[in-house]
């Protein structure tokens, strides 16, 4: 005879926390459900201010536990409830990630006294097409990268468009003509992205051909602030992994820091 499964009161929790995170109500809903909080958390002031006024013990007792319950019941409404993660703030933070805090943080690890990089950005909707180009008495000056992000809530597509780069129609780590992309391309497969075994074509654009990868992400991915920095952080770091396999002189231009590329 099989024993049931007793739930676990942690991920109960958790799957509680997440439905109210995806729960989207109206406004008169969410300013009702104000109100109802409100009173009782009046209710239980008033009750407490008039047994101490009236040194009534009871009355003391019985307004500290409704104020007990009542307060972190309201912190969780509001921070959990009234903060709406709804489709429209995913589709905010798909565009902030993108457009924002993704090219401020590659930047920021592209940074030196010597050099200045130059991010120009075209975003539409869930997709993103970077040009980065540099500028500065540097060996990096002139060099060009660009490249496109998708973002599917749950999913990332990343492209590199390697113009000059001839590549045959099944590519993969072994491939000769990306050999000086060799431990980059290692590098964002020991993190979980994977590469397409065909090129990206983007023929027309002047992007000509690249590689492709593709990575799932957490569901929640959009709505976890850590989450997204560690992406980003991730993905500069690949960037620039990709820059100095493009030019290996540039490890004079650009002093590498304490952590490994992805």
């Amino acid at each position: 005879m099989s024993e049931e499964k007793t739930p676990n009161p942690i991920e109960a929790s958790n799957e509680l926390v997440r439905w109210l995170q995806l729960l989207v109500l109206p406004l008169w809903a969410r300013i009702s459900l104000l109100l109802v909080m409100a009173l009782i958390v009046a209710g239980g002031l008033i009750l407490l201010g008039n047994g101490l006024f009236l040194q009534e013990k009871e009355n003391i007792a019985a307004a500290m536990t409704l104020l007990t319950v009542a307060l972190p019941v309201m912190l969780v409404v509001v921070a959990l409830v009234f903060g709406q993660s709804s489709e429209k703030r995913l589709k905010v933070n798909t565009s902030t990630l993108l457009d924002i805090e993704f090219p401020q943080t590659l930047q920021a690890n592209l940074s030196s006294a010597e050099i200045s990089s130059v991010i120009k950005k075209t975003l539409q909707g869930c997709r993103c097409d970077y040009h980065l180009s540099f500028k500065g008495n540097s060996t990096l000056s002139g060099v060009e990268l660009e490249f496109s992000v998708e973002l599917n809530v749950r999913k990332i597509n990343l492209a590199l468009w390697l113009n000059g780069h001839v590549l045959p129609e099944s590519i993969s780590i072994e491939t000769e003509s990306l050999k000086v992309f060799r431990h980059v391309i290692a590098g964002a497969l020991a993190e979980g992205y994977r590469m397409n075994d065909s090129p990206a074509r983007y023929f027309g654009s002047g992007k000509g051909q690249g590689i492709l990868f593709f990575r799932e992400l957490d569901p929640d991915f959009l709505i976890k602030p850590a989450a997204r920095l560690y992406f980003c952080q991730d993905l500069s770091f690949f960037i620039r992994g990709v820059i100095e396999a493009q030019c290996d002189t540039a490890r004079r231009a650009l002093p590498i820091g304490k952590g490994a590329f992805l």
